[in-house]
């Protein structure tokens, strides 16, 4: 899961909550109503991302890793890189 998912899916969980807290659902159906207007507005906004940016921001790699791929790596004098944080590539 890339940064942009994440806060994709804080963004539906946020405004989920909010309406809950707001509105008191009591019945199954009415908390899923409530979650579908919650999701709608990270898709919402998600949609709009995608358009300003021209990336997708739902992608197949897990957080892990994304983070991984990020980190930087050390040239070893024998042209073996190495993770920072000690693990071999």
């Amino acid at each position: 899961m890339t940064n942009e998912e994440l806060v994709m899916n804080m963004l539906a969980e946020l405004t989920t909550s909010n309406i809950t807290k707001e509105e008191h659902p009591e019945t199954m159906s009415e908390h899923a109503r409530v979650a579908e207007r919650g999701g709608s507005v990270a898709k919402v906004a998600k949609e709009a991302f995608e358009k300003q940016t021209g990336k997708k921001v739902v992608s197949s790699m897990s957080m892990k890793r994304y983070i991984e791929s990020q980190q930087p790596k050390l040239e070893l004098g024998t042209g073996e890189a190495v993770e920072i944080d000690g693990q071999e590539e």
